[in-house]
């Protein structure tokens, strides 16, 4: 009787070997695209010690091994599902981000059942993507059969009050904005009903716009302060997605250029963010001979948001350094040398000190880059990837910037499907220190002079990556 009932355990044991081998082998190639070549490797490395383990627990053919053998199968196959199930969540994500990519607009309205006829009253946010604006609202007069009031509102607040006090009928909202809507809808106790969808297959659509995963670009990041005045940090990263390279370079706050280029007002690059954003492209583009495709520009307060979003960063420090630079004076931040874990307040602190280090702004800057890296590293690991909608709303929300969600999809899509690994390098534009007349200031001002050598030297950089493809 042992005898049958050993044969029938070996059977069994031998069976689920099998299987647990073929699960393994499966789930592993599907891994290979999320853990990269180190984590793949120690994860075959894991599977085939317990595979190894189980065949010599089989060949023994001893009782006890035998049930230790099932038990640890057991074991074995339902992690191995439990693993399955996170990836098909994985995928799914991806498939989510795909569906979120497409262009979707809803015309809301407070009274349910509203119908769209002429000389309806709509309202719609006026910097958000006025193309597709345009065909929407395109769209929604041949509905009505005749001619709408169009109206345009400068914020999502103004807009959802204009709902809320019944200047208008209905608001065009884009779908990736309107958790944003929602929230300011709320504020004024009023609900917003869908009356139409927008799903537009004219204008641009994704497939139209250019694809940040196939097209090398450059984009200048601005990080101002709290009076939106000054431009702090302000790094061009140049991206190279045929190669997988990323150029960080960084360009002194207070470096001393042309207002809008070399016809304009000499004065620190800081200051451009006075006179708006097109300055500060038009001005860095003059200095280093290249041409921006696109900009980023948040305030403290995004740049935490956004940092939290993905769920914290690390960061590395050159040195030991207090800091107490973040959206409240009174916090104390301590940083060691080598790797930090950082939040989006600590992030803040750590990129916004320079009084602590006797380099002033240099090591300020080499800060920044350390933070910038650490943000763009944490953005490929799959942690980060499962963040990408939160990072999306922090972004639409509280950063101003031209590249369109679509886009930035399309980056996200990219790196969960062919998880691309990057290179990053970086380079600081530096000078000599002085003092001269600067147009937005009375009097002297401390000034970085620029030297030609390093700018050439940046610019050869800059548009070696942007040429090169193999």
């Amino acid at each position: 009787m042992d005898g049958v009932k050993n044969a029938r355990m070996y059977l069994l044991a031998v069976s689920l070997f099998f299987a647990e081998a073929l699960f393994a082998v499966i789930l592993l190639g599907k891994l290979y695209l999320i853990l990269g070549t180190a984590s793949f490797a120690a994860a075959c490395f894991a599977a085939l010690l317990a595979l190894g383990a189980h065949f010599l627990a089989i060949a023994s053919k001893k009782a006890k091994a035998m049930y230790m053998l099932l038990a640890s199968s057991f074991a074995s196959i339902t992690a191995i599902a439990a693993a399955a199930l996170a990836l098909a969540a994985f995928s799914t994500f991806g498939s989510t981000l795909k569906i979120m990519a497409q262009s979707s607009w809803g015309l809301y309205s407070s009274a349910k059942g509203m119908q769209i006829s002429p000389g309806i009253r709509v309202g719609y946010k006026g910097d958000i993507d006025s193309a597709q604006t345009m065909l929407a609202l395109s769209e929604i007069r041949g509905l009505a059969g005749g001619d709408i009031e169009a109206a345009e509102y400068s914020t999502m607040s103004s807009l959802a009050l204009a709902m809320a006090s019944n200047s208008i009928d209905a608001a065009l909202i884009k779908g990736t904005y309107l958790s944003f809507a929602q929230v300011e809808l709320k504020t004024y106790k009023c609900k917003a009903h869908e009356i139409h969808e927008c799903k537009l297959t004219a204008g641009y659509s994704p497939e139209m716009l250019e694809d940040l995963a196939k097209t090398p670009f450059c984009l200048y990041a601005s990080g101002i302060d709290e009076s939106e005045m000054l431009s702090d940090a302000n790094l061009i990263i140049t991206v190279n997605p045929l190669v997988n390279e990323i150029l960080i370079t960084n360009v002194p706050r207070d470096y001393y250029v042309f207002l809008n280029g070399d016809e304009g007002k000499p004065d620190k690059l800081t200051h451009c963010a006075a006179y708006g954003i097109e300055c500060s492209l038009a001005t860095i583009e003059s200095l280093l001979g290249i041409k921006i495709d696109y900009y980023a520009q948040a305030n403290f307060q995004a740049f935490v948001s956004i940092v939290d979003a993905l769920g914290g960063i690390n960061a590395t420090a050159e040195t030991d350094f207090t800091s107490i630079w973040s959206l409240s004076r009174n916090v104390e931040y301590e940083f060691k040398k080598g790797e930090n874990h950082l939040d989006g307040k600590a992030a803040l602190a750590f990129a916004r000190e320079r009084k602590q280090f006797a380099s002033g702004d240099r090591m300020r800057s080499v800060n920044q880059q350390a933070v910038l890296t650490g943000m763009i590293e944490k953005l490929q690991s799959p942690a980060g990837l499962l963040n990408a909608y939160s990072i999306l709303e922090a972004i639409a929300a509280n950063a101003k910037t031209n590249i369109k969600p679509e886009q930035i999809v399309s980056l996200v899509i990219n790196q969960l499907e062919n998880s691309p690994k990057w290179s990053l390098c970086t380079f600081r534009i530096d000078g000599e220190d002085s003092f001269a007349k600067c147009y937005s200031a009375e009097g002297l001002s401390y000034v970085t002079l620029p030297d030609e050598s390093i700018i050439q030297e940046a610019r050869d950089m800059i548009l070696a990556l942007l040429k090169r493809d193999e």
